[in-house]
């Protein structure tokens, strides 16, 4: 089956293929899952993750990304659409130079396809599938294929991507394999990578990329084991099992040379650094990662759980510091421009109440700067925080100020007699 022809509306889905919402042994989690042969069964009992606004910001960019793709003859229309959308100005323009970088690697009579589903199952010894981002198709010359990251925080490299390969190939073989090279990339417009650059690819041959197909399919055998064996290392920053990995919090325990007191929980005892011997250095120091990783984790499920109105004794959630935002953008706008000008614009949108203080101080009275910012602006907290019940901060229950913010229900009109 080829992959249809872009501008599409909507993703071709494979035949024979079940729609699911997750898939066990996806691409996405293939670093993780070929590295730590228990992570597959001990995910299945984890505690749910947390809504994350970095994953809707990624999911928003996307979004973006694939519009640019699928709507190229038309992308000035596109962007009027996208920032009507309410999508973030410099979203918008990342997404575009990522698209655009993508126009410029398409050769002739090739075809560019976006959120195309693919079938992985031959390679996962299980019905799954997986959507990769984009891809470049020229059949009997060149395969590409190109995930387009967001994140700030990790650069991701392209060369061995297990997410790229497994995403490969699935392409690949809906064409029967009929291609010389496959080249993998990756687009990340905001993490600074040690190269200096934001788009990396890496290029393979046909036949090398075909030999991954057994590592996978070891690698899922493995995941099979009575026993899997857990294996720490990078791949459990996004792991939803991290806050309960035995191997991440007893083992890396030990490690560290951290003593507990096995009734009470309590710390007896932590080694002072300059008494570590050189010699423990290297796997003191591996603990360390993974007791980062484990409290980072057990930080958020507790988060998790008491913005979901449970109780844990001594902790508590309390507003994070405000900041201001404008009430109404139009309305602020509207008043700024009148009372002091264009100085209220930055060079593409209007300044934020912050902003607009610093830039006006010199040219207008600060009475009336303050006048303006304080009607037009509003105090938005940008989430809790988990502190000790010992904080003076006031605690807050994010669950019950849900119920407080549902709008009220009318109540039926009593009916009078004929």
């Amino acid at each position: 089956m080829a992959f249809p022809p872009a501008p599409t509306p909507k993703a071709v889905v494979l035949k024979n293929l079940k729609e699911k919402a997750h898939a066990v042994y996806g691409p996405s989690s293939a670093e993780r899952w070929t590295s730590c042969p228990a992570s597959i069964k001990h995910c299945e009992n984890a505690p749910p993750e947390k809504d994350s606004p970095y994953a809707k910001e990624g999911t928003d960019a996307h979004t973006c990304f694939e519009m640019f793709l699928k709507n190229g003859r038309a992308k000035v229309a596109a962007t009027r659409k996208m920032l009507k959308g309410a999508y973030p100005t410099d979203m918008v323009e990342h997404a575009l130079e990522a698209a655009e970088e993508i126009w410029r690697r398409t050769p002739p009579g090739a075809i560019v396809v976006a959120e195309q589903k693919v079938d992985i199952s031959d390679f996962t010894d299980a019905e799954q599938f997986g959507t990769l981002d984009c891809a470049i198709v020229e059949e009997f010359g060149l395969l590409q294929i190109w995930d387009f990251k967001y994140g700030a925080g990790i650069p991701v490299d392209a060369e061995g991507n297990l997410q790229l390969i497994l995403y490969a190939l699935g392409a690949a073989k809906q064409y029967d394999y009929n291609f010389s090279q496959v080249e993998l990339g990756v687009i990340q417009p905001r993490a600074e990578h040690h190269t200096g650059q934001s788009v990396r690819s890496w290029q393979i041959e046909m036949a090398d990329l075909l030999e991954y197909r057994d590592f996978f399919l070891e690698a899922v055998k493995k995941t099979k084991a009575k026993n899997p064996k857990f294996v720490a290392g990078d791949h459990c920053r996004f792991c939803r099992g991290k806050v309960n990995c035995p191997e991440i919090s007893k083992h890396a325990i030990t490690q560290a040379q951290i003593a507990f007191d096995d009734e009470t929980t309590e710390v007896v005892s932590v080694p002072a650094p300059e008494t570590m011997a050189i010699k423990n250095l290297p796997q003191i120091l591996e603990a360390c990662e993974k007791l980062e990783k484990w409290i980072d984790a057990v930080r958020s499920h507790a988060h998790f759980v008491l913005e979901k109105g449970h109780k844990i004794d001594g902790f508590k959630l309390v507003a994070k510091r405000s900041t201001r935002k404008w009430a109404d953008v139009s309305a602020a706008e509207k008043a700024g421009v009148k009372l002091f000008g264009p100085l209220v614009y930055a060079p593409k949108e209007l300044l934020s109440p912050a902003q607009i203080e610093k830039a006006l101080k010199e040219h207008y009275d600060p009475e009336a700067i303050k006048k303006f910012v304080a009607k037009n602006t509003t105090n938005v907290s940008s989430g809790y925080t988990l502190v000790p019940e010992s904080d003076s901060r006031p605690a807050v229950n994010p669950a019950a100020n849900a119920f407080d913010q549902l709008p009220e229900m009318e109540k039926p009109k009593k009916k009078g007699k004929k």
